[in-house]
């Protein structure tokens, strides 16, 4: 599994301008403690963690690149950021320098593995039109849904405590607000990817792996 966390900009209106940022070293923290992921290098192949922010055309390039070289491998794919119902808000204002979901939905059109997308942003539910493209097993955790803006507290605490807790996520157990309860769409069974016994059934089976193919 690789975790790929995409960041956009504040706008001049958030009252903290590295809210984003910190959104994402703290999931980041989450995955190395909870998960045991590691920072992405050339040599570890496995449960690796890559950040990746800047303008829409770096942030294309950077997932096309990844989207390619892992072709059959899972992805766990987050966004954090502001969103429009179209894509990503990538400079924190409508319609300047963002990630449209009809390019997202090319890009993903590439990978063959499972991938799970938490999309945290406004409008985040119309991220399953770009998933429409993508050619293996998918599910998306969105933030709100489709049609709702605005913020969405403890999105990611609550999943990973589901997850690490060997859970199914279910949004229902942690909001009261029904109108913005997060959308989940697509395979909910590809979430036991994340389930700590699995993580470690798949480490020792890759151990005994690369034993086998350096005798």
């Amino acid at each position: 599994m690789h975790a790929i966390v995409v960041t956009g900009k504040a706008s001049i209106k958030d009252c903290d301008e590295l809210r984003f940022e910190n959104m994402a070293v703290s999931v980041i923290n989450e995955l190395i403690k909870k998960f045991n992921f590691k920072r992405w290098n050339i040599l570890k192949r496995w449960n690796t963690y890559k950040l990746i922010s800047g303008s829409s055309k770096k942030i294309k390039a950077d997932l096309e690149k990844v989207f390619i070289e892992k072709q059959k491998q899972d992805i766990l794919l987050i966004y954090i950021g502001h969103g429009q119902e179209n894509g990503w808000a990538l400079s924190g204002i409508r319609d300047i320098d963002s990630l449209n979901y009809e390019e997202l939905s090319l890009i993903l059109a590439h990978h063959e593995g499972r991938l799970i997308f938490l999309n945290c942003c406004c409008f985040a539910g119309a991220a399953k039109w770009p998933l429409a493209s993508h050619f293996g097993e998918h599910l998306l955790i969105a933030a709100m849904p489709e049609y709702k803006f605005g913020y969405v507290n403890n999105f990611f605490q609550y999943i990973f405590e589901d997850w690490s807790a060997h859970r199914l996520y279910n949004p229902h157990m942690s909001y009261d607000n029904f109108d913005s309860i997060p959308q989940v769409e697509g395979n909910e069974e590809l979430q036991r990817l994340f389930f700590v016994n699995n993580l470690k059934i798949w480490e020792i089976m890759k151990k005994m792996i690369m034993k086998l193919f350096s005798q």
